[in-house]
């Protein structure tokens, strides 16, 4: 063990308070993402004054490590009191004043204690990560003004983190509401469509749609260098995808330099997960699974990015064709029928939208910086 290292044992004692007066009526669970969630369980007729009592500043974890992803769920209350499944187990920081729990949280936040959880489990039918195992884990202790000062940085990134997408959410709304005005009020324009708009489609307006494809995953020299390659779980829950799980090298590139996409290009998915929209922020390459328009000279992408995210039933109604999986091929995505505004208002509009998605993808970038900053510091504990 490591000088400055202690174990956990020491630290901590388990809590078995349960909702006897049915006082609370909160009731939540744990995921993999370390934090408390609603409950989807059906409570209707069930006796809640069984369940365990989880108190502001307390922990709760499951011990089932063998169905969770390689993850275990752990979490620490910040919000009100809450009861959760006596499944779970609760315990709480002895003394607070040698242990900080916000610190504590930090150690069950890195991957390497989810690696550990998971390698310490055990069992036959399931493998759980028990109580003795959680008290013998090592971890580093150091000073209480330390700790104090290492959950202070971490909660100025994760704050800074959420004031960002707070900011893009309404950036993206503000985009939404004029493209609502113009586009579906018609408020500029007398509240009714102009005539010298038309009814095309997404053949029209591309100068080239193109379906992704994947390197040969055999060669591993085609991938880890710095050409993002978006796949449909690089899409959820922003307007660009600044960060991917895996990136081309040139030499990924070069297999298929015909698949390579501007900045701007409006990606859609197209294969099982049909109707999730973004934006490429660079150069970039997809997976098949993706469809991606390049945008006409003078075609504004902002326009056809928001279009496509009113589309996602429709394109889920496209792409069922009597299949299990939802499939929307290259052949009835370019059909897609699209409004085309006259190119002034298509320039107008994007003349107001532009700074807005400009802004979008600046911020989006700051905040892949400050998750590599978290991660950097999670990662550093250890080496306390």
């Amino acid at each position: 063990m490591k000088s400055n290292y202690d174990t956990l044992g020491k630290y901590i004692q388990l809590v078995d308070m349960r909702n006897k007066d049915l006082a609370i009526t909160n009731l939540l669970g744990v995921s993999i993402e370390k934090k408390f969630i609603l409950s989807i369980a059906n409570i209707v007729g069930t006796d809640l004054s069984s369940y365990k009592v989880v108190r502001t500043g307390q922990f709760a974890y499951g011990p089932v490590t063998s169905r969770n992803g390689e993850k275990i769920s752990i979490a620490y209350l910040e919000g009100g009191d809450c009861i959760i499944s006596s499944s779970y187990s609760v315990f709480e920081v002895v003394n607070k004043n040698e242990l900080d729990p916000e610190y504590l949280m930090l150690w069950f936040s890195r991957p390497e204690f989810d690696r550990y959880a998971r390698y310490k489990s055990h069992g036959s039918v399931r493998e759980i990560f028990d109580w003795n195992e959680l008290c013998m884990v090592e971890l580093p202790i150091p000073p209480i003004d330390e700790q104090k000062k290492i959950v202070k940085v971490y909660k100025a990134i994760t704050d800074r983190i959420a004031l960002k997408k707070q900011i893009n959410d309404n950036l993206e709304a503000t985009a939404l509401t004029i493209y609502k005005s113009y586009f579906v009020d018609f408020e500029p324009f007398d509240l009714a469509q102009l005539e010298s708009w038309q009814e095309v489609t997404i053949d029209d307006i591309a100068k080239e749609v193109v379906c992704g494809k994947t390197p040969p995953t055999a060669d591993a020299d085609n991938y880890g260098g710095n050409v993002p390659f978006i796949t449909i779980p690089d899409m959820h829950g922003s307007v660009y995808t600044t960060s991917t799980e895996r990136f081309l090298s040139d030499k990924g590139v070069a297999t298929q330099a015909n698949k390579t996409l501007p900045e701007n290009s409006i990606c859609v998915s197209c294969i099982a997960s049909v109707g999730l929209v973004c934006l490429t922020a660079e150069p970039s390459q997809t997976n098949q699974q993706i469809n991606s328009i390049v945008c006409k000279k003078n075609i504004s992408p902002f326009y056809v990015y928001i279009k496509m995210t009113t589309l996602t039933e429709y394109l889920k109604q496209l792409g069922a064709g009597g299949s299990t999986t939802l499939n929307v091929n290259k052949t009835l995505f370019v059909q897609i029928p699209i409004l085309l505004p006259d190119e002034t208002v298509m320039n107008e509009f994007h003349g107001k939208v532009e700074p807005l998605f400009s802004a979008i993808r600046a911020n989006q970038y700051e905040m892949q910086h400050l998750e590599s900053l978290k991660s950097l510091l999670l990662t550093q504990i250890s080496s306390r």
